[in-house]
């Protein structure tokens, strides 16, 4: 878009100068990211790290148990654990009814197993709602090295329709803590399945302690004298765990090192094209300013040049305007003589096609004059009366027009010839 004036130009196409980017805003993103993903590195790698610390402690509590054992046997020869490694406990149970539903079964009975061994104890449940026997005990044979399981069955005395409810605990019984006593609590569902109560459902609460029935009395040397058991990695801090995985897991710190490699590497490429950007912005810019100067100094040494000669010779004279020719101040030129603009009338018709010289050329009605310059163009000329076809815009209308656009440009005030004393003095 050509500029309007001068000024406008100087104005609007003055170069901007550009922002420079900043890469920190980017770096700082792509740390967070990278923080957050070394984190979460961590923490799986952390967590497969206490798996394997969990596999190890498992283990070693089993070989533990096994010294634990050898270690009573050696300092309590006589003391009773067979060559099963079972030992005899006592077993006390209490059972409560936690929710009680309307017609759930019929004749409640509960028995209790331990490894699969049904004890000699049932309780059984009376029609008033209460257990028969609430508090029962019994002995067991309990392994000190395998796993046990401790069952509670409570079914309905009805062999028609037999609704029950059974849970089973299972897990290894150190003979240390038996010696100190074990609980093992159950919940136990009972749901009627039959008739209209369908669905209605009884809770249990049962109760087991278990305790060895010969009780070690260890001395403070003999206690002092067992193996101890490793600590349980499951009961650590997950920071602390995590330090310590970065610490003695060598493909956690790999993958940690990888991840911060590929970080600095995009750092510093971000910071390397962040860099090139603002150097090839600075370089256009200062290309922009250069051909903006050099614009503005030949623009400046063009009006110069203008002023020096419409102060010296006028426009008329640099555009050899004839004489004999004035200038309205539409920019029209006319002379003296017939007709409004001089020997540059020309007469049309009101539907006419032509323009004419003479104004009695035809007989179609009243003729108006105009400008010779607004009729070529617009209208054919006359074949009787415009004998010189040629008698086009001049020359140095051309020139004296484009002048004038030239001071309108840069802002010239003249008189149509002269330059007015603002312009003078500029000069």
């Amino acid at each position: 878009m050509q500029p309007k004036s001068f000024e406008d130009f100087k104005t609007n196409k003055k170069p901007h100068k550009p922002d420079r980017k900043e890469p920190y805003p980017a770096i700082l993103a792509v740390l967070a990211l990278t923080i957050f993903i070394m984190l979460f590195i961590v923490f799986i790698c952390s967590n497969t790290y206490k798996d394997r610390l969990m596999n190890e402690y498992r283990i070693e509590c089993e070989l533990n148990e096994n010294r634990i054992v050898d270690y009573i046997k050696s300092i309590r020869p006589k003391y009773a654990i067979s060559e099963n490694n079972e030992v005899e406990v006592t077993i006390d149970i209490d059972i409560e009814r936690d929710r009680f539903a309307e017609n759930v079964g019929y004749q409640m009975y509960a028995n209790f197993y331990v490894n699969d061994k049904i004890m000699s104890i049932t309780a059984d449940w009376l029609s008033d709602g209460t257990w028969r026997t609430k508090r029962i005990q019994d002995t067991a044979l309990i392994s000190i090295i395998d796993q046990n399981s401790i069952k509670t069955e409570i079914v309905d005395d009805d062999p028609d329709y037999p609704d029950e409810g059974v849970a089973v605990t299972k897990g290894h019984l150190r003979i240390l803590d038996l010696n100190e006593g074990i609980d093992i609590s159950q919940k136990i569902k009972v749901r009627e399945y039959y008739g209209i109560w369908s669905g209605n459902e009884d809770i249990y609460n049962v109760h087991y302690k278990i305790k060895l029935s010969k009780p070690l009395r260890l001395t403070k040397t003999e206690i002092d004298g067992i193996p101890k058991f490793p600590d349980n990695p499951g009961k650590r801090n997950m920071f602390n765990l995590m330090i310590e995985c970065i610490k003695e897991d060598g493909q956690c710190r790999k993958v940690l090192a990888i991840a911060g490699f590929l970080m600095g590497v995009f750092v510093i490429q971000l910071t390397t094209k962040v860099a090139k950007e603002n150097k090839d912005a600075e370089k256009k810019y200062l290309q922009d300013m250069a051909h903006y100067n050099g614009e503005i100094d030949k623009f400046e040494n063009e009006k110069k040049q203008l002023l020096k000669e419409i102060n010296s010779k006028g426009l008329r004279a640099m555009a050899s305007v004839p004489n004999n020719v004035l200038l309205r101040n539409d920019g029209l030129p006319y002379t003296y003589g017939s007709g409004y603009y001089g020997s540059y009338t020309v007469y049309i018709s009101q539907n006419g096609l032509c323009y004419h010289r003479d104004p009695n050329c035809v007989n179609t009605g009243k003729m108006r004059s105009i400008h010779l310059f607004n009729a070529v163009g617009r209208y054919k000329p006359c074949k009787r009366c415009v004998k010189n076809t040629t008698m086009l815009v001049p020359q140095w209308y051309r020139e004296y027009k484009e002048l004038l656009m030239k001071c309108n440009f840069y802002g010239i005030q003249h008189d149509g010839n002269k330059l007015v004393n603002t312009d003078r003095k500029e000069n």
